[in-house]
């Protein structure tokens, strides 16, 4: 009897992850996949593509880790023209005009050549890891967390290589609303490609089928995989002597902070302590922020305010223990499903959040939160607070269990990652 086994080696394109920045590991969240992903495999490359680094989170054993961000220099964009003449190049422009029903304009072919300049780099470094495998004797699976340039390098590659290649699509990689251009480039093709493409919501799901008319026959290649969050914690009796509200995201407008600010604001029957999560970015938001929230609420005694910056996801969870958190907001204008909604959700926190993406798939209104239309007004917020507080306790820590409950049901990452294993072998 044959008793030769094949290895098997994995390699992981994340954006950040193991990575930190200011001691912050921005997608912490993906430790759970890690870590089912290096019992799967023998062999695990992470590939971070996020370009500031000043640390790493400690993984697996046997899983190593490289940073490789697919720059474009000013020579690449002299030497571009090689890419007009490609077949990727004016197939893409083709989808775009077919699909889409745009008018190809500078901005169009701009983020097209961009893109396959990248791709190119991200091909380029993916075959220098190939040089050192025997694919005889391994078999190769390359998972991408985002669907990003680097996805579309791993599906060209099937062609000259024996790989199974998979990628996920999120948020900003899935909605064309995302950028300026109001495209994603390349989308479909990376889809036509892949052995499978995950969504992590069937919202997302559904808009990527539509928007590239996909069809039918066609549409089992997508699979909503749901990410998720790992919250071991025994939960304390929560408390309602006063809101404790708590917002988590970076500083940015679509993230509509100054909303939170102002339906504060308008607030004087009852107290509320607010904190904040998260900063700018180095955007230089922050301070604009935090003068609006001094101007807007500094004089007002109801309201005590904190913005703590950026946290680690442990930093995170003690917040939520110590703190007492009892309601959770978030009033963007787009999302896909917020890892922030997760982690609160997993402490039995009730969120306040915009019907937007998939966010009506982990917030049941009335049930576990409450959810707002999308073009909502400092007014809508306010009175969605005030509506939480006047329920009873019994209705808050009603709602209260159906969070914690919901999360586990849904956005468990344990559970979740179980379901990601079978689909990647």
């Amino acid at each position: 009897m044959n008793k030769f086994r094949r290895k098997n080696k994995c390699f992981f394109f994340t954006l950040f992850y193991p990575y930190t920045h200011q001691g912050v590991s921005y997608d912490s969240y993906i430790y759970s996949e890690v870590e089912k992903i290096s019992k799967g495999f023998d062999e695990v490359q992470i590939i971070a593509i996020g370009t500031e680094q000043d640390g790493h989170v400690n993984v697996p054993p046997n899983v190593s880790f490289a940073n490789f961000s697919a720059s474009v220099t000013l020579l690449d964009k002299l030497l571009c023209g090689k890419f007009l003449v490609s077949v990727l190049f004016w197939n893409e422009l083709e989808q775009f005009k077919k699909y889409h029903a745009g008018k190809v304009n500078f901005a169009i072919i701009k983020s097209v050549l961009l893109f396959l300049i990248k791709t190119d780099k991200y091909k380029g470094y993916l075959e220098s890891y190939f040089s050192t495998i025997d694919f005889k004797e391994t078999d190769v699976v390359i998972y991408n967390y985002w669907t990003f340039e680097n996805s579309l390098a791993a599906t060209l590659l099937k062609k000259d290589y024996p790989l199974k290649v998979y990628t996920r699509m999120h948020s900003l990689d899935l909605y064309f609303d995302r950028v300026s251009e109001n495209y994603l480039p390349f989308r479909k093709l990376v889809y036509d490609l892949c052995n499978a493409v995950f969504y992590i919501s069937e919202q997302g799901k559904d808009y990527f089928n539509r928007v590239h008319q996909i069809e039918k026959k066609n549409q089992q290649k997508g699979i909503v995989n749901r990410i998720g969050v790992v919250n071991n914690y025994v939960l304390a009796v929560p408390s309602f002597q006063k809101i404790v509200l708590l917002s988590n995201a970076w500083i940015q407008p679509l993230k509509r902070i100054e909303f939170i600010i102002e339906s504060l604001a308008l607030i004087n029957e009852f107290e509320i302590e607010w904190l904040h999560i998260g900063d700018d970015y180095g955007t230089g938001r922050f301070d604009a922020i935090k003068n609006f929230a001094f101007d807007s609420l500094g004089v007002k005694k109801n309201i005590q305010y904190e913005f703590v910056g950026r946290k680690t996801q442990q930093e995170v969870y003690e917040i939520f223990i110590k703190k007492k958190v009892n309601l959770f907001i978030n009033v963007s204008t787009t999302e896909g499903i917020p890892v922030s909604i997760m982690e609160a959700l997993s402490f039995g926190v009730p969120t306040i959040a915009t019907k937007v993406g998939g966010v009506p798939e982990i917030i049941e209104d009335g049930e576990n939160g409450f959810l707002l239309p999308a073009d909502i007004t400092a007014v809508d917020v306010a009175n969605k607070i005030s509506w939480y507080n006047g329920m009873s306790s019994e209705e808050k820590a009603a709602m209260a269990n159906n969070a914690r409950k919901i999360w586990n049901e849904k956005f468990n990452a344990n559970k979740n990652s179980d379901e990601l294993i079978l689909n990647l072998q």
